[in-house]
């Protein structure tokens, strides 16, 4: 499946020709799935597709351990990608706010540059009923996404904000039973920063891309059911294409 939202094609094809591009392989909610990489794999040989970055807006783990989390790590690294960027989700073990793993680069409030763009990112999910692993508070996204503001002072159009929870009243944020269930803080956030791109996970039901303001926000679906997404960012920070696929 290749879905592309014509509108963010920001350049004629012509003006792109010639340009060297970044490819972006986007990816969310994993969920210990190892079934669901191994077919990822498949996907990006068949397609020829090779992703200079990895960034994974959490759920690496449905409720495992830091070696899990390792292990998942490890098996994304095989993709053939020099760099895996990543955020905890909620159904990550709370060390990994704190803990990097080896071979990735962590970005929950930790800056994080490859060629020119800069990463970060801020994990975990809303309160649910499910009593989930990581889970803040509207006030204590409010916290952090304050903190963020004050690591990114300078060059933030080079910025790719990573976010496991979306933000508030879009349609990435929506579930089965149409409530939104974003942060208004993320919201607030990304309308503040306006960063290049800004991708989102958690709500597996609400993929899809949207635009907030100068940003293109992007929920790719959960991996586990096969869902990703590649972005193509050329060198003077315009993102050209945002594809939605399935493996």
């Amino acid at each position: 499946m290749h879905l592309t939202d014509p509108s963010l094609k920001r350049k004629p094809l012509k003006a792109i020709q010639g340009e060297e591009m970044k490819t972006l392989l986007i990816i969310s909610d994993i969920h210990g799935s190892l079934g669901a990489i191994s077919r990822l794999r498949k996907a990006l040989l068949q397609t020829k597709v090779r992703p200079e970055c990895i960034i994974v807006a959490g759920d690496l783990t449905h409720f495992g351990d830091y070696d899990q989390a390792k292990e998942i790590i490890k098996l994304l690294r095989e993709l053939g990608s020099s760099d895996i960027v990543y955020v905890p989700g909620n159904c990550d073990p709370p060390s990994l706010l704190n803990r990097e793993i080896q071979g990735a680069h962590l970005i929950h409030l930790r800056p994080y540059m490859s060629n020119d763009l800069i990463f970060i990112g801020i994990g975990g999910g809303g309160i649910s009923p499910f009593n989930t692993y990581i889970e803040f508070t509207e006030e204590e996204f409010e916290y952090l996404t304050n903190k963020l503001l004050h690591l990114v002072k300078k060059r933030r159009d080079h910025v790719v904000l990573v976010t496991h929870q979306p933000p508030y009243m879009t349609s990435l944020d929506i579930v089965y039973s149409g409530e939104h269930i974003g942060s208004k803080s993320i919201r607030r956030l990304i309308q503040a920063l306006r960063p290049l791109l800004h991708v989102c996970g958690h709500v597996h039901e609400a993929r899809g891309i949207e635009r907030l303001n100068s940003t293109h926000s992007i929920n790719p679906g959960p991996l586990r059911k096969g869902y990703y997404a590649i972005a193509r960012v050329s060198l003077d920070k315009q993102i050209v294409e945002l594809s939605l696929k399935r493996c």
